[in-house]
């Protein structure tokens, strides 16, 4: 196979017209990851599914980097054929037996997403100038791909074994099955919705789970009163802008990792959506709104949120060179604590201590398990995480940290005199921790994507529950 008509199928496995701009490119590559997730699939319940999607896989990760190097070589001779602005010119046309079409073949119409083939288990681009407008002709109809699932070898499948595969996928899969026709259509992503999404706005759970800490201790601290509302707006509002300058951050320092990895491949960094420039302005916001909260506390609160603040923005290089990582964001999770009881009472106590291990144990459990969903890439690109660093003993090193959390909000509670309302709510919470470890043990040889974000989100009503069982049980209420 020429090296011209590798890079046509490279266009084809993509479901796109030969030439397509890379943006475009780039857009559809993207969502050809969501639908072709190998960590979606459970290896162990079905090898040969998983296997073909991780095939598949491969050949549009191969695909899209033959686009993006043509693009590139492109650009570097200054080739008008190939810019972005004439991306919708077709780059060569390919009878079966190798020859360009002649210029008056029909164009090929609907294009096949989840569709096509490349050939080689590795997409070459072109080692010439591209290619002339002169020579450039629409894709034959010939050359089309066809509709049948491929190996990223170039084998296709026969057809009894394609039935085969789409009858062992499950109806909940988020992988499917090849299909004719255009892509949807779908908007523009304007800047605002990047700017949403590189606050994580857009998936409230990991706001809220921050917040909570905070609103224990100052609960625990005001004692059988309430805290003032004032506090608990500049708690509320404070977390929100602190977590939003904390995911810029790590987007700042990760946009050349996410790119590389299946969960954070669509971040607007990574994804191209919204440049530096952008995202250092809305962190530059967001830092001077957290600023502004943290000065209407008092002098010991002000001194950790200075504190945090570094934790925060050290966070994500501590990726790059300490083995347990999740143990920085932990720390970072645990000021939280310490900032919300010291807004109340001016100071720390023994309990605030309790609480704040606590803390850091329950942060080290769920984020160790989001950190599971990752094994993969972070094993490949060089990242360090607390899932790799305990490997196969991880389901177990999460039940220890939920256990250590239960029996530190155990002496919390003794220490705080709570009442009955409390316990019940440790009792259920210690229930859910339970069975979350004993979900991740049977599913330890390969646990699906599904899992990981289940318990982080049952973290987040573990912690609702255990926050309103320390409103209702705490004395003379």
């Amino acid at each position: 196979m020429t090296q011209n008509e590798q890079l046509i199928h490279s266009y084809t496995l993509l479901g796109l017209p030969p030439g397509t701009g890379l943006e475009e490119a780039h857009r559809v590559y993207l969502e050809q990851l969501d639908i072709w997730n190998p960590n979606a699939i459970d290896e162990e319940a079905n090898p040969p599914l998983y296997q073909q999607v991780k095939l598949r896989r491969q050949a549009i990760d191969e695909a899209h980097r033959a686009i993006v190097e043509y693009h590139e070589q492109s650009e570097g001779v200054g080739s008008a054929a190939a810019s972005e602005a004439e991306g919708e010119s077709a780059i060569a046309a390919v009878e079966p037996n190798g020859a360009l079409s002649p210029p008056d073949e029909p164009a090929m119409n609907d294009a096949q997403p989840g569709a096509g083939w490349v050939g080689g288990a590795t997409t070459e681009v072109l080692d010439s100038a591209p290619i002339s407008p002169e020579a450039v002709a629409p894709v034959p109809a010939a050359a089309q791909p066809s509709s049948t699932f491929v190996q990223s070898e170039g084998k296709m499948l026969p057809e009894d074994a394609q039935q085969g595969l789409e009858d062992a996928m499950p109806a909940n899969s988020r992988v499917v099955r090849s299909y004719g026709g255009a892509l949807p259509d779908s908007d523009e992503v304007t800047q605002s919705s990047a700017v949403f999404q590189l606050l994580r706005w857009d998936k409230p759970a990991g706001r809220i789970i921050l917040m909570i800490p905070a609103l224990w201790a100052a609960f625990l601290a005001s004692g059988g009163g309430m805290p003032s509302w004032q506090i608990l707006l500049i708690i509320i509002v404070g977390s929100i802008a602190t977590s939003a300058a904390g995911c810029a951050v790590n987007d700042l320092w990760d946009q050349e990792f996410d790119s590389q990895v299946a969960r954070t491949q669509n971040r607007p960094l990574a994804a191209g959506r919204m440049s530096r420039k952008s995202a250092i302005a809305v962190l530059v916001v967001c830092c001077l709104i957290s600023i502004l909260l943290a000065l209407q506390l008092n002098g010991i609160s002000i001194q950790l949120c200075v504190a945090a603040g570094i934790v925060i923005l050290l966070y994500p290089g501590a990726k790059r060179v300490f083995p347990v990582p999740q143990l920085v964001l932990a720390i970072a999770w645990g000021f939280a604590v310490l900032i919300g009881w010291a807004a109340v009472t001016g100071a720390l106590s023994f309990t605030t201590f309790l609480l704040w291990l606590a803390t850091v144990l329950w942060t080290l459990g769920f984020d160790t398990v989001y950190a599971m969903a990752d094994q993969e890439d972070d094993r490949r690109i060089g990242l360090k995480s607390s899932a790799l660093f305990f490997a196969d003993k991880t389901p177990d090193v999460v039940g220890l940290f939920f256990a250590g959390t239960a029996i530190f909000m155990l002496f919390v509670g003794l220490n705080q005199g709570l009442s009955w309302q409390f316990w019940l709510s440790l009792v259920l919470a210690t229930l859910g921790w339970l069975q979350q470890h004993r979900s991740l043990s049977k599913s330890q040889l390969r646990p699906t994507t599904r899992i990981y974000s289940d318990i982080f989100t049952q973290n987040v009503w573990l912690g609702l529950l255990l926050l309103a069982g320390m409103i209702l049980g705490r004395p003379f209420v």
